[in-house]
This record gives structure tokens, sequence and C-alpha cells, in this order.
């Protein structure tokens, strides 16, 4: 399982610093964010505010790709009914091409009735036009020339140029609260993004079912809005806890006269943690929070908050660094590689990849000394995608990192552990090319390199120098004396 972060650009009033800063730390803490390990920056979308909230997420992702390598980068979420789909398709196809492939297209409707009045549009439209709008950036972005004509587009033969670096589209992510929400998500998107509940979650297999899809392959990204990791929980919610209030009055009066209400005004600070809407703990408790949270959900993408507005930079890094170092590890390795190649079996995988030279294929594990033949077409077959047919980009990636690694291993184990024949025959030939001494015993055990003659880096520099000493001399010596040797 991976981790990513999210943001809303947000400036606390009062803060005493420009929207200008806010933006160029919050983009630094992204970019140092990746060394840390995390694997995405996702960015809200709000319009019409009074502390500067991001309102342009397509334009805030690009710029965390110019800043950062390997981070998924994207909207969490776009406000689609607002866009013009040739446009936004057009945009996300270059930020696909600016990041060589790592957007992650996350969309969803909003609530607030003044941000369609002041695009001009009728609130009570927007599940509509959302469909017509993820059709139709599908279909540009997978090189149709479309042509549409519904109730809200009208298009004709538009062909998208550029077109994205992932094929055959960028994952489209559509969020939401509602049995709607689900229905979209299944029937237009790649994989639901929103809260980590069974219940959202039931729904969403549901509806992937229902629309003809495989629910064994839903896909999922979720977590918790406010994780924040300290070795002193009392003294960090202390320190946060004015930002937090500020940041979750600040949707519920936006939620007032809405569809959506996902909490209520809050009083005072406690309320945070007695509705539970925020969960500061030590590493050791957030490793098992998150373990419970994605017990019944399995995501691919654990995200939470970059920070709260206005905190402190260097608390936020603190935070971040100890959540890196004490609680992803416990979720690395082996839980990402057993997703990714859907074993189920985690001791399987385990013994497998302790012993080298064992590939989970479908769901089973191919073990013992295989032969070098079945294991390189196997090989051969992930990395050409033949028996991930219907794996993501990002898949196939972990899928050719973890096969290559384990088939090299193989051949090591193979070659080390049934051929001392050919060991020797190769370390005779290379202890005389390096000039080392020819000392070991036939058939004996090699308890360490220097008293079983191994090459060593001392014994190698050694050979080397020697090597070039005896090739000056002879280039010493006069032609008539080459010839005579």
């Amino acid at each position: 399982m991976r981790f990513g972060l999210t943001t809303d650009f947000r400036n606390l009033p009062g803060s005493g610093k420009s929207s200008a800063q806010v933006y160029a730390e919050t983009l630094d803490l992204f970019a140092w964010a990746e060394t840390l390990g995390f694997g995405a920056a996702y960015v809200f979308e709000h319009h019409f505010t009074d502390d500067d909230y991001m309102s342009s997420p397509m334009v805030a992702a690009t710029a965390i790709a110019a800043r950062t390598k390997q981070m998924r980068v994207g909207p969490d979420i776009a406000i689609l009914p607002l866009y013009d789909p040739v446009r936004v398709a057009e945009d996300g196809a270059v930020l696909d091409l600016i990041s060589n492939g790592r957007l992650d297209f996350g969309v969803g409707l909003g609530y607030r009735p003044e941000e369609y009045a002041g695009y001009g549009l009728d609130i009570k439209r927007k599940g509509s036009r959302a469909n017509e709008a993820l059709e139709i950036i599908r279909r540009l972005w997978q090189g149709e020339t479309v042509s549409f004509h519904g109730k809200h587009f009208a298009i004709d033969h538009a062909k998208l140029s550029p077109r994205p670096v992932q094929q055959p589209n960028p994952p489209i992510w559509v969020g939401g609260f509602s049995q709607a929400a689900a229905r979209r998500a299944a029937r237009y998107g790649d994989g639901y993004i929103g809260p980590l509940t069974r219940g959202m979650y039931d729904m969403y297999l549901s509806e992937v079912k229902a629309a003809g899809k495989d629910p064994a392959r839903a896909r999922v990204i979720g977590g918790d809005l406010w994780l924040i990791v300290s070795e002193d929980p009392g003294r960090t919610f202390a320190e946060c806890a004015p930002n937090l209030l500020y940041w979750f009055n600040a949707y519920s009066r936006w939620f007032a006269g809405s569809d959506t209400s996902p909490w209520p005004h809050l009083e005072n600070t406690d309320q945070i943690l007695s509705l539970g809407l925020a969960t500061i703990v030590t590493p050791e408790d957030a490793v098992k929070h998150i373990q419970a949270r994605t017990a019944d959900v399995p995501v691919e993408l654990f995200t939470m908050m970059l920070m709260p507005p206005g905190a402190p930079i260097n608390s936020v890094q603190t935070s971040l660094e100890l959540f890196a170092n004490k609680v992803m590890p416990t979720f690395s390795s082996f839980h990402t590689v057993s997703q990714l190649l859907r074993v189920n079996d985690e001791s399987a995988l385990r013994s497998a990849t302790d012993a080298f030279g064992v590939i989970p294929v479908n769901g089973s594990v191919m073990s013992g000394p295989a032969h070098a033949s079945t294991i390189c077409s196997t090989h051969r077959n992930f990395m050409n995608g033949r028996r991930t047919p219907n794996a993501t980009p990002l898949q196939r990636q972990a899928l050719r990192a973890t096969v290559g690694y384990l088939y090299l291993g193989d051949l090591l184990w193979t070659g080390l552990r049934t051929s001392r024949t050919v060991l020797r025959r190769v370390r005779r030939p290379f202890r005389r090319f390096m000039c080392l001494p020819s000392n070991l015993p036939q058939g004996s055990h090699h308890p360490s390199p220097q008293t079983a003659g191994y090459p060593t880096w001392r014994s190698i520099g050694t050979g080397m120098r020697a090597r070039r000493q005896r090739w000056r001399q002879r280039s010493a010596r006069s032609p008539k004396e080459k010839n005579k040797r």
C-alpha cells in the first residue's frame, strides 16, 4: 500500500504570510515529501473563497509534477461540471506528458450553489453534465475523433493532440458520498476515490457488478483527512487545534443549504477528537489505526492531508518524517507486492521471496529451483503484459521491477547452488586474468573470500596494477625483443 498527501493551498487569515509564500512552501513540502517515500500529491478545488483556496488544481498539479520525479499527481477532486470537457482533456494530456505518465484524474460534482452560480450553471443538472463530460474526456484520451451531441455539450470532430502518455488513458477516479457517486464511478471511472467506509465500498462493488465489470478488479483510493503522527500527541493537538477548528468550520459553513453534510459546526476544539474528525497518535497507534481502516476496504493508496492551514512548517516536517520512518515501512514490501500481484497468501509470498527463484503467478506460487527457460518465459510474459492484460501502468511497472529482481535471483540461486563444476571453470580463468593465486582446493567449502581464494577488492586492485605494470614493461621493449617473445 502506498501513501499520498492532499492539500488545498489554503492561507489562514491573519497568518502574516502572502498566498505566494504559502503556495511556494507547499510546493517545497511536496518535493521534500517525495524523498521520504510518499507516492502521490493531490490537490483540492473550491472557488470564490476568502482564504485563497486552490481554484485551479490542474495548474497546481502541473507545478508539483515539475518539482517531483515519481509522485502521482492530480486533482482530488476537480469539480468536473464546471469544466469544458475538451479543454480539461487537453490540459490533462499536457499534464500527463509533463509528468511522464503520472496523472491521476480525480473528479467530483461539488456542492456549493455559489460556485455554480459564479460559472452561470444550474447546480441541479450537475450529475448529467458530469456524466457527459466523463464520456467525452475518456474518448478523447483514447485517441478517438469525437462527435458528441448531448444535453449539455455539442462537439464535432474533436481529436486530441498531443495525447497523454498513459494508455489507453490516465486513470479517472470518481468521488462522492452517495449511491449516485458509486454508480458514476463504476460506469464512467477507473476507480473510486473517497471515504474509507465499508458501506460506501459495498455500494461501489455492487455498482461495478451491475455495470458488467469484475468486482475483483475494483480500485479504491481513500484514507483519513487528518491523520497526524507525533511522539507527543497531546502537545501536537494543542498546537494545531485552532488551525483544525478553522478548517472544519469553514467547510461546515459551506455545507449549510447543500446536499452534503459530513460534520456539523464545531463549538470548540474538543469536538474535533470527540467526533473522530482528526486522529493524532503515536506511530505505533497510527499503524494499528491504518490497519483497522483498511481491513475491510482494500485501498491501493492511503491519503491524508499535508498540513493544517497556517501550521508551522517545521512541525509539519517532523510529523511527515516520523510517519515515513516509523509507519510507512510496515505497509511496504510484501504488502505492496502481494496486492499488485494478487497473491492472497502473504506467508507463501514471504517464503517465496526469502528463498529466491519464486514468482507469484495469477494468485499461485511457482517455487523450487525452476528451470531457467520457464523463468525466462514467465518473465517475458510479465514484461509484455500477457499475464496482466487489464493491469494499470503502475501495476505493470511494479511487476517489471518485482519479477525482474526475482528472475535475477532465480538465476543466481540456480547457478550458485546446482553447478560447482561451472563455478570452478569460471573461477580459474578469472583468477588467472586478475593475477590471483590459484590455491583453492578442488571441491572444498569456502569459509571466506580471503581463505578460499575468491577475488576481493584488494586482490582485484593488486591484479590490475600487476597487469598494467607488465604492459608498460612490454611496451618499453624494442620490436626485436617483442618478436623473440
